[in-house]
């Protein structure tokens, strides 16, 4: 009877380990996926804006291969960068980390470095969330 009951206890604790726990974030895998750009909060001024009043269209393309294109348009002008990213998960949270190939003035970092870091809040948004250096949050959503 006692190994009956360690062998319950030891099979709830594994299933309580699984990868498919309900309510965990998980990056969506059918690539390729459009993410852009809905709304952004200033720092200083901690005010948010969206739809017509953002300053650019701004958008991500994931692509299966670990590849991603970012886009931003401001009149009219585009800017194109491109790198790889990658998944990374830190307790409950899920991070993209983006490298990219080249400098850019679209890279959004405190550090001026070819990388942003991304942290997915749902299967459809994420943001970048570079509050800490007061540039602001940008939120993205999934749009394909």
């Amino acid at each position: 009877m006692r190994q009956l009951r360690i062998s319950f206890i030891i099979g709830l604790l594994l299933a309580s380990c699984s990868k498919d726990e309900p309510g965990i974030v998980t990056f969506p895998e059918d690539y390729p996926h459009k993410w852009q750009l809905v709304s952004a909060q200033t720092g200083l001024s901690n005010t948010s804006v969206s739809g017509n009043q953002l300053p650019y269209f701004e958008e991500y393309v994931f692509n299966g291969d670990n590849t991603f294109t970012k886009t931003r348009v401001l009149d009219d002008n585009s800017i194109v960068a491109t790198g790889s990213f990658s998944v990374e998960r830190n307790n409950d949270s899920v991070f993209l980390t983006l490298s990219f190939d080249d400098e850019s003035v679209i890279i959004d970092n405190c550090s001026n470095d070819l990388a942003e870091r991304l942290l997915l809040t749902s299967i459809k948004t994420f943001s970048n969330n570079i509050l800490a250096c007061d540039y602001g949050r940008m939120d993205y959503s999934r749009v394909d």
